[in-house]
């Protein structure tokens, strides 16, 4: 429920994931004990302030839901299956494959509720701003550096609104590398020269 489209095919849910992966990263660098626009002002330039420990109210939501979850197999080598009652998917590197399991099966297993937690705990950064009205993954955050709202902090959604196209998608969630220290910085100037042992000027 909530979404500004709904899903329709193989593809939204592809995107769907991507977007609801998308900010984990983010999230979790800036897991302070204390309110802070640091990444969303970095990423976007927007003065959303993030809550105390925003990875810990992302979790808040997902926990309740992976009662029956249960994870067996190497995480670290990224081989393992995810069984949460007759849902069944197994993990190995870049490849997923579920186990045939039905639309039925998906409502019974408390699946719908583990991706609705972490639809809803993912908002902590997409709706920093508090003023979306409807989970916008279609266009979702981006990561175009030409954008005024790289970060996606700042949409406000309408159903008008949410099917306008945007010229960009969800990345990785990686925030991008800051731009290069000019070369009269005080930082820059203090490594003794360029990174080939060079002289700076």
């Amino acid at each position: 429920g909530n979404l500004c489209k709904p899903l329709g095919n193989v593809e939204d849910v592809e995107t769907l994931m991507e977007y609801l992966q998308s900010p984990m990263f983010t999230l979790a660098e800036g897991d302070y004990p204390f309110s802070t626009n640091y990444i969303t002002f970095a990423l976007s330039g927007i003065d959303a302030p993030l809550p105390p420990w925003p990875f810990s109210k992302l979790c808040a939501s997902v926990v309740p839901a992976t009662e029956n979850l249960v994870l067996e197999g190497e995480e670290h080598d990224v081989r393992f299956n995810v069984q949460m009652q007759s849902v069944g998917v197994s993990v190995d590197w870049d490849r997923s494959v579920g186990n045939g399991y039905s639309m039925q099966d998906l409502r019974e297993s408390g699946v719908l509720q583990l991706v609705n937690g972490v639809k809803e705990g993912v908002q902590v950064w997409y709706n920093a701003t508090g003023q979306q009205t409807c989970v916008d993954w279609a266009t979702g955050a981006g990561d175009d550096p030409s954008s005024s709202d790289p970060a996606g902090l700042l949409a406000v959604h309408s159903p008008a609104h949410a099917e306008q196209p945007r010229p960009w998608r969800v990345s990785s969630g990686l925030p991008r590398p800051p731009p290069p220290m000019p070369a009269t910085s005080p930082l820059a100037s203090s490594h003794g020269g360029d990174q080939h042992g060079g002289s700076a000027g």
